[in-house]
């Protein structure tokens, strides 16, 4: 080392100065005793700039060498320091707390004492510098360091322990735990305390090495005293102890562990001076009266000091430990004995001894009873299921060692299936899975990724937990099974499996707030979901149409699975109208009829916008402003489309439902309108030849609502195309009963003056197939068919009506007047009103029969209506069919247009100069006259036409006229004075004529 008077002093002055910073970064590093570094550090920082100020004042004199070579020796003692502690681990430095501050005490007032010495040194300096040095030298010479509280009392803990030779379990366990929580380390992270000794024994070997016998020796105690707690030596004990039993019977305590003044075992024996041993706690309570005297001797104690009795505690402590390794032991046999009430005593016995102290449950652990206890419960009945389940909870809340014999022995599985058990069962498993993610300190222990890989491989663990969380019966069950649920929130799989189970909230939170891949999971994931109208209404709520709908805007993969998803979640109504207030509608369209977009964001478009019109017409085509939307314009824009997908296109299905929605709407005239003026028909009546029969049969559906308006465009491309073979097919494919029901109401639209389309569909067997379907299938097919059928019933063609007859129609017929819908009922009248128009023609006189004997002639039975020889299958007869009753029935339905019908069906009966009175004296004996009067009052309006025009015949019976004179005088000169003009001209003339039929004669 070069002499400092060899040295110019502005060169000194710079290698100062880079030691002194030097030495104050370095303190930063120091890990323990922050603050009394960051302080020693703060004053060197301080030194540099007054060293700077001095240098172009300072004199080259030997007081000015002598003051730096002190300084210099100063700042060397203080990076020794620094750079010895920066290398020692923290318990090191927890354990020398005292000597560090000591010695960054000193250190600093003694750099302050030769900083003023150089400034002594130099009288030359400004006043400025001197009155700096003198300011920082009073702070550096009266500085005081503390070490914390907390970590003096951990070493004057350790010192005791050592000194009074602490053997037991809960002074140790206590003791690290303050440890642990002085060094920043978790209580049950035994791997870094472990790691944390260790490094306190390499530094008690390099003590060794450079011969610090003192520092060795302490450092070496202290290791001892530690080390009593380590899962390492506490198992070890264990298995020496099980290894040199001899017998698992415990042993009765010896009379000397006995304390004199409690009769019990001691704990912590004390020698008063007599050499007496008590219980400390009993023989302070004895001192605490009063007493000075020996409880046992009685002799007075001239002082009543307490000297721990080393050895007698050791002797229990070992006579305890045997015990509770035989009550271990004892309690694997019960265990596996099989028997109820031993096993009960084993969970018993068990539990008791846990919660005695920190080393038994070590070495319940090293006993490996989880696997057994596992095995119980997996064949036990419901009591011992749920002690089982309270012991396992128990044994497991004390570090992860159990928790991983837990898993490893398959004890997740086994806790999952009690969750499906009765809610005592459940409440306690539950309960065990949540001990078995969280700890008491609140960290996730290691074991816990390893139980929610288990409990994610568990097929019915989530729904199982989902079911709970929703038992309104136990809240506290509920409650831990959301935990659980919350904490396998961690994989976007488990969170769809949660979704499966009716338990939304995760999916959506996760949708709404996470990340661009896990919005992608959540949205692919609704597509993919069967979901009930409930369970869509519940996404709904919580917003996942406006999340979707803000989605469907962004790049391509995130439209394909925000269109899936909507599309599964628009089949509920509420969703429609919040997909509305989402302002969504019009982008679903752009997505619709766009050309920049593939069929895999078109299709889930046209899907969607099937659902918002098919049953609903043009109610949600609204803006995001509430405007509707030009239906007319939607309407081209989809025939647009529908002409130009390809044939393979699975888009097209849709696009046809869409067009079904639109114009059947009773409430848009306009779509139809539009639809006229752009040839729709034209676009879809190629369709019905299609061979993809989904295209097909959609078709069918479309054109069965435009039927009415396009009759004769259909029928004729029917007859040009020969596709009546196609429409009887439909008919008979009762598994499609929409195309079937379909088909037939095209039919029942086309018109029945086109005897050609009869003539082919009856060569097709259209017949047989309508009444099967009016005899046998659902209302909406009995409406259609029926419709349909009345073509084939004209009087125009009698031997079609024989067919149909033949075929039992008349059945049919009153079924539907019983049961049907009113357009059934209308129809079936009309039906009935159509054969019996024939009748008269087909009714033939009665033939006389001469008796051989007396030559006298005999009259054969007649028809009471029309003459002749009559029957159902023969003349379409309403009487000898027996229908007039059921018609009767329906003049009685007074406000439907089924009653007009049935009146019309009636007025075949009562025909001008034919059998007028025969038919009127019959209406009358079946009690039919007075509901037909009834409907001049209630009926609609062509129901009261007809009703007038029938009783006007039937008021030309004289009598008949005089017996409902009355009656009928009421209803028809109120329906004069308040019906309309037409019902009021026609109950004029009826109630003229009766007055005339009245005065001439009384019925």
């Amino acid at each position: 080392m070069i002499a400092l008077e060899l040295i110019p002093i502005g060169t000194l002055l710079t290698i100062l100065t880079g030691e002194i910073l030097d030495t104050a970064f370095a303190a930063h590093d120091v890990l323990m005793e922050k603050e009394t570094f960051r302080s020693l550090s703060s004053y060197f920082c301080s030194i540099t700039p007054v060293l700077e100020g001095m240098r172009r004042e300072i004199k080259d004199s030997l007081a000015t060498q002598q003051a730096l070579e002190s300084l210099q020796r100063d700042i060397g003692k203080a990076k020794s320091f620094v750079n010895l502690y920066k290398k020692k681990s923290r318990f090191y430095q927890l354990m020398h707390c005292r000597n560090i501050v000591k010695t960054a005490q000193d250190i600093t007032r003694d750099v302050g004492n030769s900083l003023a010495l150089v400034s002594l040194a130099n009288t030359e300096v400004s006043v400025d510098i001197r009155n700096n040095v003198e300011k920082l030298k009073d702070q550096m010479i009266h500085v005081e360091y503390q070490a914390s509280q907390q970590k003096l009392e951990i070493v004057e803990k350790i010192e005791m322990g050592i000194k009074e030779h602490k053997t037991d379990q809960a002074f140790v366990n206590d003791l690290i735990r303050q440890i642990a929580c002085a060094l920043g380390v978790a209580v049950e992270d035994s791997s870094e305390m472990k790691l944390i000794l260790d490094d306190f024994r390499r530094e008690k070997e390099e003590a060794a090495e450079k011969k610090e016998r003192e520092e060795e020796a302490f450092m070496e105690q202290i290791i001892a005293l530690l080390s009593r707690c380590t899962p390492e030596v506490i198992r070890e004990e264990y298995r020496v102890l099980r290894s040199t039993g001899s017998s698992t019977e415990e042993l009765p305590p010896f009379d000397t562990f006995l304390c004199p003044l409690s009769k019990g075992v001691m704990e912590d024996p004390v020698s008063v001076v007599t050499g007496q041993t008590y219980e400390r706690a009993r023989i302070q309570e004895w001192f605490a009266c009063g007493n000075n005297t020996d409880p046992i001797t009685k002799q007075i104690l001239p002082v009543l000091d307490l000297k721990p009795n080393h050895k007698l505690r050791e002797c229990i402590e070992e006579w305890a430990d045997r015990n509770h390794c035989s009550q271990i032991c004892n309690a694997r046999k019960k265990l596996e004995s099989g028997e109820g009430a031993l096993i009960e005593q084993a969970l018993h016995d068990l539990l008791e001894l846990w919660h005695r102290s920190y080393k038994i449950r070590h070495w319940i652990a090293e006993e490996q009873l989880v696997a057994l206890l596992l095995e119980l419960l997996r064949s036990g009945d419901k009591g011992i299921r749920c002690n089982i389940l309270s012991v396992l909870q128990t044994i497991i809340s004390d570090g992860d060692d159990n928790k991983r014999q837990l898993v490893d022995a398959g004890g997740v599985g086994v806790v999952v299936h009690c969750l499906a058990r009765n809610i005592v069962v459940s409440k306690l498993a539950v309960a065990l899975l949540v001990e078995l993610l969280q700890s008491s300190s609140g960290f996730m222990p290691s074991v816990a990724p390893l139980v929610l890989e288990r409990l994610s491989q568990e097929g019915e663990s989530i729904m199982l937990l989902v079911t709970l969380s929703q038992n309104r019966e136990d809240m506290e069950a509920a409650h831990n099974a959301e935990l659980v649920l919350r904490k396998l929130c961690n994989k976007d799989e488990n969170l769809v499996e949660m979704a499966k189970a009716n338990w939304f909230t995760p999916l959506m939170e996760r949708l709404c707030h996470g990340s661009d891949d896990s919005k992608l999971k959540m949205a692919t994931a609704l597509g993919d979901l069967e979901l009930t109208q409930l369970s869509m209404e519940t996404l709904g709520d919580k917003g996942a149409i406006q999340t979707l709908a803000e989605m469907v805007a962004g790049k391509l993969e995130f439209k394909v699975a925000a269109l899936r998803a909507l599309q599964n979640l628009t089949s509920c109504r509420a969703n429609k109208k919040r997909l509305v207030e989402a302002g969504a509608v019009p982008l679903v369209l752009d997505h619709l009829f766009s050309v920049r977009f593939a069929v895999n964001v078109r299709e889930p478009a046209a899907a969607i916008f099937e659902k918002l019109v098919l049953t609903d017409g043009t109610t949600f085509l609204v803006d995001a402003n509430g405007d509707a939307l030009d239906s007319g314009k939607v309407l081209n824009d989809l025939l647009a489309l529908q002409d130009s997908l390809s044939s393979a296109s699975t888009v097209r299905k849709h696009v046809l439902s869409s067009l079904q929605g639109l114009v059947s709407s009773p409430l848009d005239s306009e779509a139809k309108k539009t639809f006229k003026e752009a040839h729709g028909i034209a676009i879809l009546l190629p369709l019905l030849e299609r061979r993809e029969p989904e295209v097909r049969d959609v078709a069918v559906e479309v054109l069965c609502c435009l039927a009415s308006e396009h009759a004769h465009e259909i029928s004729s491309f029917i007859m040009e195309k020969k596709l009546a073979a196609l429409l009887v097919r439909l008919l008979n494919n009762e598994r499609q009963g929409d195309v079937a029901a379909a088909a037939a109401g095209i039919l029942a639209c086309l018109p029945q003056e086109d005897t050609s389309l009869t003539k082919e569909l009856v060569e097709e067997n259209a017949v047989s197939a309508l009444i099967h379907l009016v005899s046998h299938g659902n209302v909406r097919l009995k409406e259609s068919a029926i419709g349909a059928l009345l073509r084939f019933t004209l009087p125009s063609d009698i031997e079609l009506q024989r067919k149909l007859v033949d075929l039992g129609i008349f059945t049919a017929l009153k079924g539907l007047i019983y049961s049907g819908t009113q357009v059934s009922k209308v129809r079936a009248a009309i039906a009935l009103r159509n054969f019996s128009a024939s009748t008269m023609k087909l009714s033939t006189p009665p033939k006389l029969h001469r008796c051989c004997c007396f030559l006298v002639g005999k009259a054969s039975v007649v028809c009471r209506v029309h003459g002749g020889q009559c029957g159902e299958k023969t003349t379409f007869c309403l009487v000898e069919a027996e229908v007039v009753p059921d018609l009767v029935l329906l003049v009685r339905n007074r406000e439907t247009d089924s009653a007009g019908a049935a009146v019309d069906a009636l007025s075949t009966l009562v025909l001008e100069n034919e059998n007028l009175e025969k038919g009127a004296r019959f209406l009358h004996d079946e009690k039919a006259v007075g509901p037909i009067l009834d409907l001049v009052s209630h009926g609609t309006e062509p129901s009261k036409e007809k009703s007038l025009d029938l009783l006007r015949k039937v008021f030309k019976v004289k009598k008949l006229a005089g017996h409902y004179a009355d009656k009928a005088r009421i209803l028809l000169v109120d329906q004069a004075t308040h019906g309309s003009e037409a019902i009021g001209k026609q109950a004029t003339r009826v109630l003229a004529s009766l007055e005339n039929f009245e005065s001439s004669s009384v019925y």
